[in-house]
């Protein structure tokens, strides 16, 4: 909810209001906006121009938000496949529809969300100071970005300093340093520069022309913060773009 920039009779506030309530508890309806606007007894145009005020975004993009935090709902219990999810939110024979949607809301697809959860319930017996997830980083050049969800191009600069590249494994990562208080402690024997520097990897073979591989690297935030990147591999992926593999474990 959002402060009107408007005066509303209460009528009209009661209106909004009520219409909102009916969203939230049908958010898997597909009703048109103005068989919706009927329910409210009131001027049409004066509750969709106050609706927008008041909630803070159109009927329609509420009703979009509303049935896409039910669908990741329903996703998240693991009972129905995301086929079977898209029927139950009026996608019958429209997968790529629904996953367009679904990614309007969550910046992501389906798929992508699934495996964000599945990690997140992995990682339930780790320490809750510490956090660990694959992620797959692309080069701001890569045209077109294979997936936008990782285009880093637009992050903000930071003062995060690196330590030197040193061997490891994922193996490691998840039992040398699954708490705060193991990455810390390490963290804090190492020097740290602006920039990783590495020699380039002869033994590479074909695509995996990759200097990282098998590298720890550690990492201080601005704030104090530590972490430990492992770069898994750097590979070409279908357009030609190098993209590096990197698993983390970090302090929030």
């Amino acid at each position: 909810m959002t402060t009107p920039s408007k005066h509303y009779s209460l009528l009209v506030v009661n209106a909004v209001l009520d219409l909102k309530k009916y969203i939230d508890e049908n958010p898997l309806k597909r009703e048109a906006v103005p068989e919706l606007l009927l329910k409210t007894f009131v001027g049409q145009n004066m509750v969709r121009n106050a609706f927008k005020d008041i909630v803070g975004c159109t009927i329609v993009h509420y009703q979009l938000q509303k049935r896409f935090e039910m669908a990741a709902a329903v996703l998240g219990e693991g009972r129905q496949s995301i086929k079977q999810v898209a029927i139950l939110c009026g996608y019958r024979n429209k997968i790529p529809a629904f996953s367009t949607d679904f990614k309007k809301v969550h910046k992501m697809s389906p798929r992508e969300w699934l495996r964000i959860e599945s990690l997140k319930k992995r990682n339930n017996g780790v320490d809750s100071l510490v956090t660990y997830n694959p992620l797959i980083i692309y080069s701001p050049a890569a045209s077109p970005m294979p997936n936008t969800l990782y285009d880093f191009a637009k992050w903000s600069k930071r003062g995060t300093v690196f330590s030197a590249p040193e061997d490891g494994s994922e193996e490691k990562l998840r039992v040398n340093f699954n708490t705060a208080a193991k990455i810390g402690d390490e963290a804090k024997k190492k020097s740290f520069s602006p920039v990783v520097q590495t020699g380039y990897d002869k033994r590479a073979e074909g695509d995996r022309n990759n200097a990282f591989t098998s590298k720890f690297v550690f990492f201080k935030t601005p704030e104090g913060t530590y972490g430990v990147l492992l770069f898994n591999v750097a590979k070409k992926e279908s357009y030609g773009k190098m993209y590096v593999n990197v698993s983390w474990s970090a302090q929030q």
